[in-house]
């Protein structure tokens, strides 16, 4: 009973000294640098190859507008630079017809009061001209509260597509990590130039980017750390850049001298909002582990150390902890690697501590009783813990939209066959015909959806990335046709089996799909429904393919067959016949 007493005080200290650790405000500026040793250890990774810079050294109104209709060819644009003062009227009247013939997004900037605050900047613009470019108010959103805004004029807001703010709060290091996706003035919540323009560029609500985010309504961004192409407004002005350059891009304009202190050195404040907005698109910004999570593996860390003290002598155990360790690190870098960022320290510490504590108790302990221990406790230690935490951390069944290219093959005129033959003979041969398609699918890296009575649906493009995917569908086809040709040599019946294959590209939608229960990973959607259409119109031994599909494969030989009307489907849809013979 009295060694009993003594594990339970091990626990006890070790809980007291892990919620002391994990609630100290004073070891967060050391996480934050451990945070900057796993982006050097990681190295630079490419941002969204989307987004262009344009560096400005003079923002004259004229020559912004100048610029604009230079590049009025991108997808979206951004100023960062805020027009808030009026200059000449004609100045003002040419910028903002500029706005109004081109897809401009504004910056402005909210100020934010700290623990004394009270200055307020004069603003030139309505009220109601800044309320038009709020969101829908969230109780589940707690952002900063502004006291003040500097934007844009009111004959600019008028005119332009969307605003966005570009406030950007160092931590306790002075280093920009976070940019806050909402910002609250008066009683309004008003989005990032980062969020409204992923917003526009994807076609997504806001609301669907606010999902991973902090208290404060803050994400955390993955650093790339990389270049981002970037062009001097005077060199576009002057024709030495091709325009064509920035077609369909996101284009940021802005000066560079705004500098910012980032983990990896000093950066201008464009390419961090370039960052941001990269992270966005991607969806590869930095999730932090909930504090929660971070508490019950400090528990988990503790008590295996403790156990690990109780149970073997000091050199053994030791070698345990430094093993745990290392573990830890390489565990917490492979989730940082994953957009995942545990804390480091505070773990590192809490198994330094439970350590030090459990061999401090132990030499209190008398030999028989550390016997005891070693009996009753050894056997709990788990060397597949961090394995088990890291399974759980996997998910491969979101659904989401995809192109991807859809295949479905079927036998032409099944039921002659079925009437034909006995039950064990279709089945003989079903089975053979499934075996054979499935293995002309997989060796072109396509994916299996499911059966359908004697019809294969099968897709390309997911989960195995492809350059190409249209290609590999058709290559499958052609493949399945000839293997089809080799299979009625060994039935041998008196009719050919014939293949029916229809093939069409486009958006669907992809994952896991289904009740609790029961999960399938497959595809849904209209696209998904053209190819089981070209499937049913194709002719026996033959191959139909979208308009889609053969501008993605201009190198296959095909012959256009017109358009056909088609069930569900308003206007006629081109098709072609692959020549495959």
């Amino acid at each position: 009973m009295k060694t009993h007493r003594k594990i339970i005080g091990v626990f006890l200290s070790m809980a007291i000294i892990l919620t002391i650790i994990a609630s100290s405000p004073i070891l967060e500026p050391i996480e934050l640098r451990a945070l900057n040793l796993f982006y050097k250890i990681r190295g630079k990774e490419k941002i969204a190859k989307d987004i262009v810079l344009v560096t400005t050294e003079n923002c004259h109104k004229r020559k912004i507008a100048l610029l604009l209709d230079k590049i009025k060819d991108a997808r979206l644009i951004a100023i960062l630079p805020i027009p808030s003062h009026p200059g000449k009227l004609e100045d003002d009247l040419i910028l903002a017809s500029s706005f109004s013939r081109n897809k401009v997004f504004l910056a402005s900037h909210f100020f934010i009061p700290y623990s004394v605050y009270s200055a307020c900047v004069p603003v030139f613009l309505p009220k109601k001209n800044l309320e038009q470019f709020s969101l829908d108010n969230s109780p589940l959103l707690t952002p900063y509260q502004a006291i003040d805004v500097a934007a844009p004029l009111s004959l600019f807001l008028q005119t332009a597509r969307g605003l966005g703010h570009t406030n950007l709060l160092p931590d306790t290091t002075g280093v920009i990590r976070k940019v806050p996706l909402v910002i609250e003035y008066d009683g309004r919540l008003y989005p990032s130039l980062s969020l409204i323009l992923a917003s526009s560029y994807l076609r997504k609500p806001t609301k669907s980017f606010l999902r991973q985010r902090d208290e404060k309504s803050r994400m955390l961004i993955n650093f790339a750390g990389c270049e981002v192409l970037s062009y001097k407004m005077a060199d576009i002005l002057r024709k030495k850049i091709d325009p064509k350059v920035f077609s369909q891009k996101i284009v940021l304009i802005g000066s560079e001298d705004k500098k910012v202190l980032t983990p990896y050195g000093f950066s201008n404040q464009l390419i961090l909002q370039a960052e941001a907005l990269g992270n966005l698109i991607k969806g590869n910004f930095l999730v932090p582990v909930s504090f929660k999570l971070t508490a019950i593996l400090l528990l988990i860390f503790g008590i295996i150390v403790s156990l690990l003290g109780l149970a073997y002598p000091i050199r053994i155990g030791g070698g345990m902890t430094l093993l745990l360790l290392f573990a830890y690190l390489f565990f917490s870098f492979s989730l940082f690697c994953f957009g995942v960022w545990i804390k480091i320290v505070t773990p590192v510490l809490a198994i330094g501590a439970g350590f030090i504590t459990s061999f401090g108790y132990k030499h209190l302990l008398e030999e028989k009783e550390k016997r005891y221990v070693r009996s009753l406790f050894g056997r709990y230690v788990s060397p597949h813990v961090i394995d088990g935490i890291l399974k759980e951390k996997e998910s491969f069944l979101k659904a989401r939209r995809k192109e991807l290219t859809v295949l479905f093959c079927d036998i032409a005129d099944s039921s002659r066959l079925i009437e034909k033959l006995a039950p064990e003979e279709v089945l003989s041969i079903l089975n053979h015909f499934f075996d054979e398609m499935t293995g002309v699918i997989v060796d072109c890296q396509g994916t299996v959806d499911k059966f359908i009575g004697d019809c294969v649906l099968s897709f390309f493009g997911d989960p195995v990335e492809m350059e190409n995917h249209a290609i590999s569908a058709i290559e499958a086809a052609i493949l399945m046709q000839k293997k089809m040709e080799g299979l009625n040599n060994k039935f041998a019946l008196e009719e050919p089996i014939k293949l029916r294959i229809g093939i069409n590209t486009g958006e669907v939608m992809v994952g896991g799909i289904g009740s609790k229960e029961r999960t399938e990973y497959t595809v849904l959607g209209e696209n998904v429904n053209l190819a089981e259409r070209l499937q049913q119109l194709a002719e026996h031994g033959s191959i139909f393919i979208s308009e889609k599909t053969h501008l993605l494969c201009p190198q296959i030989e095909t012959e256009l067959l017109g358009g056909f009307e088609i069930k569900g489907f308003a206007l006629p849809v081109k098709v072609h016949k692959v020549l495959w013979r």
